[in-house]
């Protein structure tokens, strides 16, 4: 079965005689369209409005478009790994949707296809379904991905105020998900992402959220330590080790004993470093420098990387088996130009913390400062935004900080970006201003000069939402 084949539609079974409010939507994908329009009319009896969508990109789109808790994945014989693939983009569009799958029972002789099930979907029926069951099963289902979704946007408040991980994008969501899963293991992690991502932010927060919180976090620049004393910082040494250990010293893995240590840049390590982190990972002790005796230190590693960390593995510059012994977890960290409007959130987050123990004389952004922060690419990403923001809120002679006052250049702005990326943001934010600022959907697509139904195909292709506005003419 391709998923991406068939009828590009999504299809809405309403019954008749009965109010849109009484139902709870489900989303159906796929196979054919007899049986999902069949499934759809059955499932109608038992409470839901199915919207049947035949192919991935109608399901992003109705999943984008439409808050729904709970999705039916209907699998036949040929279900295949390029239908996994397809399928976990459609699952990690939504992360508030739970998923129930109908599988043929064919599909249940594989081993990586019942590890795929049991991974990523609430429940599983076999053909031919039981109704009743499956309504009983919908139902659960619903009422989990409302608790989680509650559950998760406590979580990631808690990340906001206790570590500074600012951002609401759909790309850092998915981030704060993964590091609550990741904090709860022991296992290594490698965090990966452009300079200036917050990478040792996330590392830290990590460790703040796992049960070895109230350990030691000790952050080590691979990079600056040279390869003739690579093992007496990581491992220590002992006295009379080399020529000035006058003493016995210990090093960062033990000083971090039953905490965490952050091997910041791990693509910088010296090949000696590389040979000493390896044996550490493989026996879980250390030997300090100028001493025979090994002891066991209990820490957990996580590493930062850029971008391109596979690409130093196939050159030769960090070691394939040391990769695959850090790489068990891993975090890719979006740049800034990738999270949406995350851009202004940080912004306003450094005016408020410079702001703070000012009783007069309190800064704030511009509406033209926050468009141009939201035009300009980052290349040095949050880093270079609160370098810029500080200097601005600094050297502003009044309260309001002005788009001058940043310094940002109108090329500059738009450096690194698409035309294609610069018109997408510019209807974006267009739409949105005139949505914040009018009363029902026909005043705002009054003030945009466009019809309703061209409005309504804006903001579903930009994924807007406007729940306080009336859907009516006014």
């Amino acid at each position: 079965m391709e998923l991406t084949a068939g009828i590009s539609r999504i299809e809405r079974v309403f019954p008749a005689n009965q109010a849109w409010s009484d139902f709870r939507d489900v989303i159906l994908l796929q196979p054919g369209w007899a049986d999902s329009l069949g499934l759809a009319k059955s499932l109608a009896e038992k409470g839901w409005k199915a919207h049947i969508s035949m192919d991935t990109r109608e399901a992003i789109r109705c999943l984008r478009s439409n808050r729904i808790y709970v999705g039916v994945v209907l699998l036949d014989a040929s279900f295949s790994e390029e239908t996994q693939s397809e399928l976990l983009e459609v699952i990690n569009e939504s992360l508030s949707t739970e998923w129930i799958a109908i599988v043929d029972p064919a599909c249940m002789g594989s081993i990586e296809h019942a590890s795929f099930l049991s991974s990523f979907f609430f429940d599983f029926h076999t053909t031919p379904v039981d109704i009743r069951r499956l309504a009983f099963s919908l139902g659960h289902a619903y009422g989990s991905a409302k608790l989680g979704e509650a559950s998760r946007g406590e979580f990631h408040l808690a990340i906001n105020q206790r570590f500074g991980l600012i951002g609401s994008s759909k790309a850092m969501s998915l981030v704060y998900d993964n590091m609550q899963k990741i904090s709860r293991s022991d296992e290594p992690i490698i965090i990966s992402g452009e300079t200036g991502t917050g990478k040792e932010v996330i590392a830290r927060a990590i460790h703040g959220l796992s049960p070895r919180a109230e350990r030691p976090f000790v952050a080590v620049s691979c990079g600056a330590i040279p390869e003739t004393l690579v093992q007496s910082e990581f491992f220590g040494h002992s006295k009379g080790a080399f020529t000035g250990a006058v003493e016995e010293r210990i090093g960062h893995f033990e000083a971090a004993a039953g905490g965490t240590v952050f091997l910041d840049e791990i693509e910088n390590l010296s090949p000696l470093g590389q040979v000493s982190l390896l044996r550490f990972l493989q026996e879980k002790e250390l030997t300090p420098l100028g001493s025979k005796e090994s002891r066991p230190v209990d820490v957990r590693i996580i590493a930062s990387a850029g971008p391109n960390l596979r690409e130093a593995v196939a050159a030769g510059t960090i070691r394939e088996d040391l990769f695959y012994r850090l790489n068990v977890l891993q975090i890719d960290v979006p740049a800034l130009r990738h999270r949406d409007t995350d851009a202004a959130q940080i912004a306003e987050y450094f005016v408020t913390r410079f702001n703070q123990g000012k009783r007069r004389n309190a800064k704030r952004l511009s509406k033209k400062a926050i468009s141009a922060i939201l035009d300009y690419s980052w290349p040095g990403n949050v880093r270079e935004l609160m370098s810029c923001v500080n200097r601005a809120a600094i050297l502003s002679s009044g309260r309001l900080i002005t788009e001058a006052d940043l310094g940002l250049s109108r090329s500059a702005r738009f450096s690194g970006r698409t035309l294609r990326e610069i018109k997408a943001q510019a209807v974006e934010q267009a739409v949105t201003s005139a949505l914040a600022e009018s009363k029902s959907i026909t005043s705002a697509a009054r003030r945009l000069g466009v019809s309703r139904v061209t409005l309504y195909r804006l903001m579903e292709k930009h994924s807007i939402t406007a729940p306080g506005v009336e859907q009516v003419a006014g």
